[in-house]
């Protein structure tokens, strides 16, 4: 998926971008039924666009995938003090199992790469980023995925990436 990337960090306003880009999806979610809410945290701190676009884009498009008779989607910013974390939860059907089976149980589990082509762009990038994701059941239904993105490596990572 990601060949040679370069990583470009840019200091405009994060909540503005991810905003601009779940916004870019409005049309979809309205021609699908979808209420799209936005609950978006002032975030500063350096970030690729490309990574956080590709990013954005693969957890909303798998949280509209999830509601194919329509719901509720809703894209949370957190601005924490080590990091950010970017939420996309939706009223879908879950996708994340409750209860591991055993041999589940003894294996490092990524999520997405079993489940469907967004989630597994999801956990590739998140390597890019220095991220994690994490992944539960909504209590009402659905299921939120969080990509939490660390503030204060973002230089250090960056370098290090190029350099390597």
């Amino acid at each position: 998926m990601v060949k040679s990337l370069m990583v470009q960090l840019s200091n405009n306003s994060l909540s503005d971008f991810v905003r601009q880009v779940v916004s870019e999806y409005r049309n979809t979610c309205e021609a699908k039924n979808v209420n799209l809410l936005l609950d978006i945290e002032e975030v500063s701190a350096p970030y690729d666009r490309k990574l956080v676009h590709h990013a954005v884009a693969a957890m909303v498009e798998n949280a509209i995938d999830a509601m194919p008779q329509g719901g509720e989607l809703e894209a949370t910013l957190v601005n924490a003090e080590f990091q950010w974390e970017l939420e996309i939860a939706d009223s879908g059907i879950s996708d994340v199992q409750d209860e591991p089976t055993e041999t589940e149980q003894q294996l490092p589990r990524i999520v997405g790469i079993d489940t469907n082509v967004h989630l597994g762009k999801l956990n590739q990038l998140s390597i890019l980023m220095n991220a994690t994701v994490q992944s539960w059941n909504c209590p009402l239904g659905g299921t939120a995925h969080v990509l939490v993105v660390p503030k204060t490596s973002s230089r250090e990572n960056s370098s290090q990436r190029r350099a390597a």
